[in-house]
């Protein structure tokens, strides 16, 4: 089995997988290369400025479609080995997407000294994917210093490990689905004040934040 057969098998055994844990899925956009060699990548849409490149259902499918089937699994990734694993948001959970130069081992330091709760957290390209409970409401958008935050509620998608994302990386566990899912809003009102930091500092180790800083500031009910 070649390295592109093996990363398509691993695709569908692990929608499977999410599948068997009661979590619906569906095959998403995945990145292709661009023309040139310098060329960015792009969405296997192709679509000129994808909106969510390689982050959006593919072959006609709307998020209602995702599904725990195994058939129709089986039948979306025969078609498309390449896709990505997708799942609707304001289902099963909520995400919080954290978009900072830090690592993620940082990023976790920092919230467990700020008594912060997590559960499952994805690796996701350039961006830190928190899974919460879900909370009954849609997605919002907070700009940070060297960054965002995005809520994804109902509406939303998730890609899961190991979809490849537009950037050149992969979706990968930094902890797993083992763990239960935390609220998200007390998680979402502490990552608003996670400090800047320089994303070449050995570790991407954070300062601690400035204590005068507002803390009124939150997700919408």
């Amino acid at each position: 089995m070649t390295g592109g057969e093996h990363d398509q098998t691993a695709r569908l055994q692990a929608a499977l997988g999410y599948a068997a844990r009661g979590i619906a899925v569906l095959p998403t956009h995945f990145p292709v290369n661009a023309p040139t060699a310098t060329g960015p990548v792009r969405c296997s849409c192709r679509r000129h400025a994808c909106p969510a490149p390689a982050r959006h259902p593919l072959g006609g499918l709307r998020l209602d479609d995702a599904s725990t089937g195994g058939l129709a699994i089986r039948r979306w990734w025969t078609v498309y080995p390449e896709a990505g694993v997708g799942a609707p948001t304001g289902w099963t959970f909520d995400s919080i997407r954290l978009r900072h130069p830090a690592n993620s081992g940082a990023v976790l330091a920092w919230l467990a000294r700020h008594d912060a709760r997590t559960g499952p957290v994805l690796r996701c390209g350039a961006a830190h994917e928190f899974l919460v409970r879900p909370a009954g409401r849609g997605g919002f958008l907070m700009p940070l210093g060297q960054g965002e935050l995005l809520y994804s509620g109902q509406g939303g998608l998730v890609l899961l490990a190991p979809s490849r994302t537009a950037d050149g990386g992969t979706v990968a566990w930094v902890r797993d689905l083992t763990l239960p899912l935390p609220d998200g809003d007390p998680l979402f009102e502490t990552l608003l004040h996670i400090p800047d930091t320089d994303p070449d500092a050995p570790g991407g180790d954070l300062p601690e934040p400035d204590p005068d800083t507002d803390t009124d500031s939150g997700p919408p009910g």
